[in-house]
């Protein structure tokens, strides 16, 4: 679609650049067209001297006329109106000239002031080559347009723009043509590189496989320690790493542990060191897994300082990585932390502890972290984990500035059954947010009392409809009572509330909570 639009806009382009051409050469033939076939210069002379002659002639022939020989002769020139028939029988005269000499019969000519500044004038000339001027332009402005618009015909549907579109073609084709060689070529390179892959990559599972089930001497494992270091290009070196980390992920116990020992004797460590050090953020990651997972305890300082790496992918891994080797404090990282906390990162950390088996720390003192997203992370892992130890302070969380961290305070206690808080809650009910409400009324209904039911009706009458909701269900599912109360509550309120408590006494809605 992109280079339809190109290829259009280039078609454009041109066609306007004809346009403007044909333009040009229509104004430069201006000078052309109006160019006679004598000069300018040469008519003037040639005609002034006929000029002397007629004039001579007109006022011999005014002088019979008028009876006193003189005329209306000043200096030899004579009126434009007297010499219309003389002016009829010029040389070179177009033949519509002599209808249009009425116009020029009128024309003003102050003949005392040209004889005063000592100019001699010859209306008959003056007004036929005044005639021949306007004639000349009113022929080319007549015929202009018709011979621009016959120029950009010819441009637009002449042999230029068939020319041009079979360049364009022929150019579309060689692209084509262009994109096909490279993916062709692109194609076999990439099965070639993959080609070479699976055979290396079975060549070394055949090597390795006796080393992971056998039981093998010594002299059995050196030499397929000697077998697998043969292998010395970067390529083949990688191939080995991928079967180690496929092995490491499928294998426990002792199998793993051999994993790690041909990971450090075949110092294949040096090679994840060189994509944390030098490689894009890309390899970064992939040399942080690969330290993670088959090294050891002796690299996590040097994972450490990647925990607050510029790109947030590696700082992820790092973070990653950072728990699988330090066993006794795997939330250290979070003391480290100088970025913000991104909220994805804590479900990639529960996920890499559920399947790795890895046990939390102690979090309390952890839940005055500045961060908020990290305050949000450890409730939820204190609840996930059912951290009892953690119950008070916890508790401390239901006066946090943040309305989000109090929310999850509210759950986490309501899912460690921390019941203690109740009347702290319904006090602060009034001038909490409506999210934080809401979960005040849904954990009330694992510790709701008879004196709690003033309470639930005061929510029923000036709640919202979520909270109405949630009330009329704590009343109607607490007792008999609470039942009773609410049908005079819809009494009282004019029968409002009847259709919450119709959905609530449905059968079909008892299960849910």
């Amino acid at each position: 679609m992109l280079s339809g639009v190109i290829f259009g806009g280039r078609i454009r382009l041109i066609y306007l650049l004809f346009l403007f051409f044909g333009l040009t050469q229509q104004i430069q033939a201006i000078p052309k067209f109006m160019d006679s076939d004598c000069s300018t210069k040469e008519c003037i002379s040639e005609e002034s001297e006929l000029g002397d002659g007629r004039s001579m002639a007109a006022m011999n022939a005014m002088s019979v006329i008028d009876g006193t020989g003189e005329g209306f002769q000043h200096h030899g020139v004579v009126k434009a109106d007297e010499s219309s028939v003389t002016c009829n029988s010029m040389e070179g005269v177009l033949p519509s000239e002599s209808k249009a000499y009425g116009h020029v019969e009128n024309l003003p000519i102050d003949y005392s002031s040209l004889d005063y500044m000592g100019i001699g004038f010859d209306a008959n000339l003056a007004g036929e080559k005044l005639f021949q001027l306007s004639e000349r332009f009113a022929v080319f402005f007549r015929e202009l347009p018709g011979e621009f618009l016959s120029f950009v015909e010819k441009i637009s549907l002449g042999y230029r723009l068939l020319f041009y579109l079979i360049l364009f073609a022929l150019f579309f084709l060689a692209n084509i043509a262009f994109v096909i060689v490279v993916t062709v070529i692109s194609n076999r390179i990439f099965n070639k590189k993959e080609h070479y892959y699976e055979s290396k990559r079975k060549e070394i599972i055949d090597i390795v496989s006796p080393y992971f089930y056998d039981e093998l001497d010594k002299d059995e494992e050196e030499e397929i320690l000697e077998q697998l270091s043969q292998y010395s290009s970067l390529k083949d070196r990688q191939i080995i790493l991928n079967v180690l980390l496929e092995g490491k992920r499928n294998f426990v116990g002792e199998s793993s542990s051999k994993i790690k020992d041909l990971y450090r004797v075949l110092e294949l460590h040096k090679l994840s060191l060189r994509k944390v050090r030098f490689g894009n953020w890309y390899k970064r990651s992939m040399g942080l897994r690969e330290l993670a997972f088959l090294g050891t305890v002796d690299f996590k300082d040097k994972i450490k300082k990647y925990i607050n790496d510029r790109h947030q992918h590696v700082r992820a891994e790092a973070i990653l990585s950072y728990m699988l080797l330090d066993d006794k404090n795997p939330f250290g990282f979070l003391l480290e932390l100088k970025y913000a906390f991104v909220r994805w990162d804590s479900f990639s950390i529960y996920y890499t502890m559920y399947f790795n088996g890895i046990e939390p720390p102690p979090m309390v003192d952890m839940l005055d972290h500045p961060d908020r997203e990290v305050r949000l992370f450890l409730l939820r892992m204190i609840s996930i984990y059912n951290r009892l130890d953690a119950v008070k302070k916890v508790a401390k969380c239901l006066l946090d500035d943040d309305p989000e961290i109090r929310q999850e305070a509210i759950i986490t206690l309501r899912s460690l059954e921390y019941f203690r808080v109740k009347e702290m809650m319904k006090k602060r009910y009034d001038e909490e947010c409506y999210p934080v409400r809401l979960e005040i009324l849904r954990s009330m209904k694992h510790f709701i009392e008879d004196q709690d039911i003033s309470f639930l009706e005061e929510r029923v009458r000036k709640g919202s409809f979520a909270e109405v909701f949630e009330a009329v269900t704590l009343l109607y599912r607490f007792s008999d009572y609470g039942e009773q109360r609410l049908w005079v509550l819809n009494k009282e309120l004019e029968g409002k509330i009847e259709e919450f408590i119709k959905h609530v006494a449905e059968p079909r809605n008892k299960s849910i909570a």
